[in-house]
């Protein structure tokens, strides 16, 4: 029987099957004719400056082959190793991304040791077309921003500056189609509400049919956007892992009625055996709530300035007298005759004389394991960290408060959809406010701030309290 003819411009790529007559895999070929033994026979594509002239490849067996468009198979074919094709293809949404660029996408480019990104001007055909059975390669010409590389950084706004540009409606990131998740994380600046749906398309959001966590886009905008190393290095139950973000897990019995950022890190980590392998340079804490369906607490306080020196893994000093600490005890962690709250470490004399209590004999203090080759006779300095915005959320909707200077009063409140226009077929409004009686409140003793009812505060004060998603 004779080969039936094919229709045109069917290419492919062969993904599996041993050579034959020039065919190997991830070469790329066009259909020429398919046999009765379900076989194509078509032209071969090879590698190399001369990719695009095809030679005779001989037949391939229908299932070893992949079929591609022909826009599919000029962006390969610029792909000179076959095995870089392959793996091409074994990312689907990469490669589909890839065949939907058009001039004024957004894309991340690797260059030199980082990435940097660029936009899309135009798609080149690469190649002389001398037959009509040639087929040109697919480039893409990317224009990266025009910028000088210099050592020193930009100086930010200054604070007394900040309120006049930052301030007013329209200000910050115009949000549209469940969007506020990612708007209220990323705040800064005024963004049209186009520039985020881009992003969002490119990242495979899919929020325009529902609401989206932001500690998965800050994973997907850290690890697959902007290529960082995770933020926080962990020991876990001797265990050692990154992570972008860190889940508090407690139980609510552990904690009084009105827990404060600070107890509620400490006794998570104690719990799980957590500890800081090293000092992290930025903490985002995800508080024990599930979206808008459940919170583990009614309000948490927030704690302006974490002591984080009791959660490294390093050397630690008694609770007690400043010894060289051997125990922990989480037990001892909301006793109020000894400090409620603090993380309690003793060293081996301590620990024997604190749970000779009668209150305390109970208790199973835990041996504290020390990392080897550091020095352990000098009391570890104190290390804390900064507060500097918090993510909210209330009813499903997603809004940020975040610090714009030194000064405790220095507060802002975001929403990216404080406003609507024109009704369904509009636009939202973004709106950023000041809200300097964030830091009155904040200002106050932590045993205040722990009595306060949240529904005589200001406004925004309750809403901080209340609704406080991700610190």
């Amino acid at each position: 029987m004779e080969p039936k003819a094919a229709s045109k411009d069917r290419f492919f790529i062969v993904i599996r099957g041993k050579s034959r007559r020039g065919f190997c895999r991830g070469c790329i070929g066009r259909v020429e004719a398919e046999t009765a033994r379900g076989e194509l026979t078509g032209l071969m594509y090879g590698c190399g400056s001369n990719a695009g002239s095809p030679k005779n490849g001989g037949p391939v067996k229908a299932e070893d082959a992949y079929p591609l468009t022909r826009h599919q198979a000029q962006l390969l074919l610029y792909i000179s190793s076959p095995s870089r094709r392959l793996e091409m293809l074994c990312n689907p949404q990469l490669f589909s991304a890839i065949c939907e660029l058009t001039p004024g996408d957004l894309v991340v480019i690797r260059y030199k040791k980082g990435h940097v990104p660029g936009v899309v001007k135009n798609l080149m055909q690469i190649g002389k077309k001398e037959s009509k059975d040639d087929l040109n390669m697919l480039g893409f010409q990317v224009e990266f921003p025009a910028y000088e590389e210099s050592e020193e950084d930009a100086p930010p706004v200054p604070e007394s500056e900040a309120a006049s540009l930052f301030v007013g409606k329209m200000k910050g990131i115009q949000g549209h189609i469940n969007s506020c998740y990612l708007d209220a994380t990323l705040f800064q600046g005024f963004v049209p509400a186009q520039s985020v749906m881009n992003l969002r398309k490119k990242l495979g959001c899919e929020t325009f049919s529902k609401n989206e966590k932001p500690e998965e886009f800050i994973s997907v905008l850290f690890q697959k956007v902007l290529c960082i190393e995770p933020l926080l290095k962990l020991s876990e139950g001797g265990s050692s892992h990154g992570a972008y973000t860190l889940q508090i897990f407690l139980e609510k019995e552990q904690m009084g009625q009105t827990p404060t950022v600070q107890k509620l890190l400490d006794t998570s980590c104690m719990s799980g055996d957590i500890k800081f392998e090293t000092m992290p340079s930025c903490l985002i804490i995800q508080m024990p709530r599930c979206g808008s369906k459940y919170k583990m607490f009614s309000h948490i306080v927030p704690s302006t300035e974490l002591d984080v020196t009791d959660l490294l893994y390093n050397p630690r000093e008694c609770f007690i007298c400043g010894q060289m600490a051997k125990f922990e005890c989480l037990q001892c962690l909301p006793d109020h005759k000894l400090q409620p709250g603090r993380i309690k470490q003793y060293c081996s004399t301590c620990n024997t004389q604190v749970h000779t209590h009668r209150s305390r004999c109970s208790h199973s203090p835990k041996a504290l394991a020390l990392p080897e080759g550091v020095a352990t006779d000098a009391p570890p300095p104190r290390r804390t960290m900064q507060l500097f915005g918090v993510l909210c959320i209330q009813t499903s909707h997603f809004v940020s408060f975040v610090k714009y200077g030194p000064d405790p009063h220095s507060w802002l409140f975001f929403d990216s959809m404080a406003d609507r226009h024109d009704d369904e077929k509009g636009y939202s409004v973004p709106e950023v406010r000041a809200c300097p009686e964030l830091g009155d409140f904040l200002g106050q003793p932590e045993e205040e701030q722990t009595r306060a009812n949240p529904a005589l505060a200001p406004e925004l004060v309750c809403r901080l309290l209340c609704d406080s998603y991700m610190y």
